[in-house]
């Protein structure tokens, strides 16, 4: 689209969007869940702080879901980081207010939104899988957000197909909640086949449109996959589409030889055109859908995916980059040939860790 501009991603206040297991053979525009800060409970919970990190860290403590300012991560990451690593890893809740991507050092599967204000992380202890949760928020109730979101995936975690090992769920809102972007993928493990692990990617990106006079010009999601890591590589991608505009359900089938090494799925869209920027000899992701944003208001769901390779003695890290570019009113009209509307890109960006 033309006259775009860049506008530096502000706050989030809500997390909308469902988790992400469940998400599976839906139709890809009915996945809302909606979290409310006012069901959070805190009977299960223990705030930290530098004194008592070992004490929170102790066994003891495993069914309490353990909060902590980001200071305190650091100390904790410095001190005691096997123990933090082996807590989460055993199925302990974390909530992290602050910064949370030193956690990425940790060596354990993450995914971290650089610019959360609330971060959350919960390993299931039965299947392996891990979810993510980030609040980038300028309200006081980003940690009730999360409390409620850990006991929502606590209860759901028996639909997750026991490959998935990574989930998370980020949301960005934009301009003082006019529009929310919501960033989700599944990270499912294929198989290993000539020293190279796989994975398939799934992302389920969501563009609401809150104010009316708001729509959606198009949803973007790009991964450079082996910039922070030259042993890992796209292999397959989807949708390939690139043939006009497109009014039906989208499939999506991608492949790294053989049926074990494949997935598939589908998603329905309207008045959308699929750019395709892909490029396997760059191990480079990047799909485009420039939907009709005269038409388009309300909510937007698209579902592009990847498979992905990692060498046997690395570890895949990446950043998954959601960006939505919106029709919306030009709100700084002062003279007559001022525009009446102007384009705006909102980006949120999710750092993925896969420790295998």
């Amino acid at each position: 689209m033309n006259n775009r501009c860049l506008v530096a991603v502000a706050s989030v206040l809500m997390i909308a969007c469902a988790i992400v297991p469940c998400l599976n053979g839906l139709d890809a525009e009915s996945n809302q869940q909606y979290y409310d800060a006012d069901d959070a409970s805190y009977e299960m919970a223990m705030f930290v702080d530098d004194s008592d990190i070992l004490y929170a860290l102790d066994s003891s403590m495993t069914e309490k879901t353990l909060i902590m300012e980001d200071d305190t991560l650091t100390v904790a990451i410095d001190e005691q980081p096997v123990l933090l690593a082996s807590t989460v890893n055993n199925g302990t809740p974390i909530i992290i207010e602050g910064d949370a991507t030193s956690l990425t050092s940790l060596g354990m599967t993450i995914a971290v939104d650089p610019n959360s204000d609330v971060s959350a992380v919960y390993r299931d202890p039965v299947n392996g899988t891990v979810y993510c949760y980030g609040v980038e928020s300028d309200s006081d109730n980003a940690t009730d957000l999360a409390m409620v979101w850990i006991e929502s995936v606590k209860n759901n975690t028996s639909s997750t197909d026991s490959d998935v090992v990574l989930t998370y769920t980020k949301t960005l809102d934009c301009s003082d909640k006019k529009a929310q972007i919501n960033g989700t993928a599944t990270y499912t493990e294929l198989g290993n086949s000539l020293g190279k692990t796989y994975y398939s990617v799934r992302y389920h990106a969501e563009s609401v449109c809150l104010d009316s006079k708001w729509s959606t010009a198009d949803i973007r999601v790009v991964c450079d996959v082996d910039a922070n890591n030259a042993f890992q590589g796209l292999v397959s991608y989807g949708p390939s589409n690139t043939d006009g505009e497109i009014s039906q359900s989208v499939g999506v089938s991608i492949s790294a030889g053989g049926p074990e090494l494949s997935a598939s799925w589908s998603y329905t869209i309207s008045e959308t055109t699929i750019e395709n920027n892909c490029n396997t000899g760059e191990n480079y992701f990047d799909i485009n859908h420039d939907t009709n944003e005269k038409n388009r208001k309300g909510t937007i769901v698209v579902e592009p995916g990847m498979i992905v390779y990692v060498q046997d003695g690395s570890h895949y890290t990446a950043i998954d980059e959601y960006s939505v570019n919106y029709y919306k009113p030009y709100y700084e009209h002062l003279w007559p040939w001022d525009p009446d509307y102007e384009y705006e890109e909102y980006t949120l960006n999710v750092v993925a860790v896969i420790d295998p």
